[in-house]
């Protein structure tokens, strides 16, 4: 985590690190652009960052007819280049 691009998306909440990977994990077991939450708890979990990043337009949730986001729709260039370089870093 080394430079301010990182660190912009890093400091947006305590719990964006965690997310993050968790997504890129996600994300690199399957070719999609989009991402179905494993469960309700998922969003419970991370809804703090999950709606910041959707507020900051870096992804966008997947709105439901319940209540809770089912998945996220749309990961923004920036999000995703934030997700490659942050996230191959830590495999390392």
């Amino acid at each position: 985590m080394g430079n301010s691009f990182e660190d912009q998306i890093t400091s947006l909440h305590p719990e964006m690190p965690v997310l993050s990977e968790e997504i890129y994990r996600v994300l690199s077991l399957n070719d999609n652009d989009y991402l179905d939450f494993p469960n309700n708890e998922f969003y419970k979990k991370f809804s703090k960052p999950l709606d910041i990043l959707d507020n900051h337009g870096l992804i966008k949730l997947r709105e439901s007819v319940y209540a809770t986001p089912q998945g996220i729709e749309y990961i923004s260039p920036k999000y995703r280049t934030y997700l490659y370089t942050f996230c191959k870093d830590q495999d390392k």
